[in-house]
């Protein structure tokens, strides 16, 4: 099963942030037309507010960026899942994500991610996210395989959106005991006002009555199914 969230009366939600890159995106850091695809004010704001955090990461991108993904790994306050390698969509109908075709190419995606993120943080990953949401029966049962734990979650709408206030928007009037939130941790033109509306949304959300808390520690409540196969929802 792939969780969406929990169930529980009290006032806890979390933030996710997912750290895509693509081999595009890859090759446009290269190049220079993209300067950095880490948000590091984001993470600054996360760090400062001493907000708890779990952080989706491509194999990719990790292996981009070794030494931020030590540091995030070495916060306490952070938890680190799998993203997938190369951000493949898992179905042939994704947002229009180039698509990984068989289930040994899924695999070969799973176990290269979990080395290069065990390798840099010194631990295997035991919580996966699909990208876009994606997924049908057959990809939970082979994330399950590989003993990681599929999340699902609530849409921010802060990819490709240039406007911080309409992120917050939309996260507030989504904002339920047991919501995890699904954000981008990228920066650059795919996510570029996330930093700005995470600004807003921490004390709001805590002026709303409400603790944040990783996806780990959500997963203490009793946990609400996401659909066993999914178009999307990033």
């Amino acid at each position: 099963m792939a969780i969406d969230g929990a169930v529980t009366a009290r006032r806890v939600v979390a933030l996710s942030f997912d750290a895509d890159m693509t081999p595009r995106m890859l090759g446009e850091l290269r190049a220079g037309r993209v300067r950095s695809w880490y948000a590091a004010p984001l993470i600054h704001e996360l760090e400062r507010t001493a907000t708890p955090a779990t952080l989706f990461l491509t194999g990719l991108w990790a292996r981009t960026y070794p030494q931020v993904t030590r540091r995030l790994a070495a916060q306490p306050r952070f938890e680190i899942g799998s993203h997938t390698w190369d951000h493949l969509a898992w179905t042939s109908s994704c947002y229009g994500l180039p698509a990984v075709s068989t289930d040994a190419a899924k695999r070969r995606e799973l176990r290269r991610t979990a080395t290069v993120l065990r390798r840099l943080t010194g631990r295997s990953p035991v919580l996966f996210r699909f990208p876009g949401l994606c997924h049908r029966a057959g990809d939970l049962r082979l994330v399950a395989a590989h003993r990681q734990q599929a999340i699902d979650g609530t849409a921010s709408g802060d990819a490709l959106q240039d406007d911080p206030s309409v992120i917050v928007r939309t996260v507030l009037a989504d904002l339920a005991p047991g919501r995890i939130f699904v954000m981008h941790m990228m920066g650059g033109p795919n996510a570029p006002a996330t930093a700005a509306a995470v600004r807003q949304l921490i004390p709001a959300i805590r002026a709303r009555g409400y603790r944040l808390a990783t996806v780990g520690a959500l997963l203490r409540h009793r946990v609400r199914d996401a659909p066993s196969e999914q178009a999307g929802g990033a």
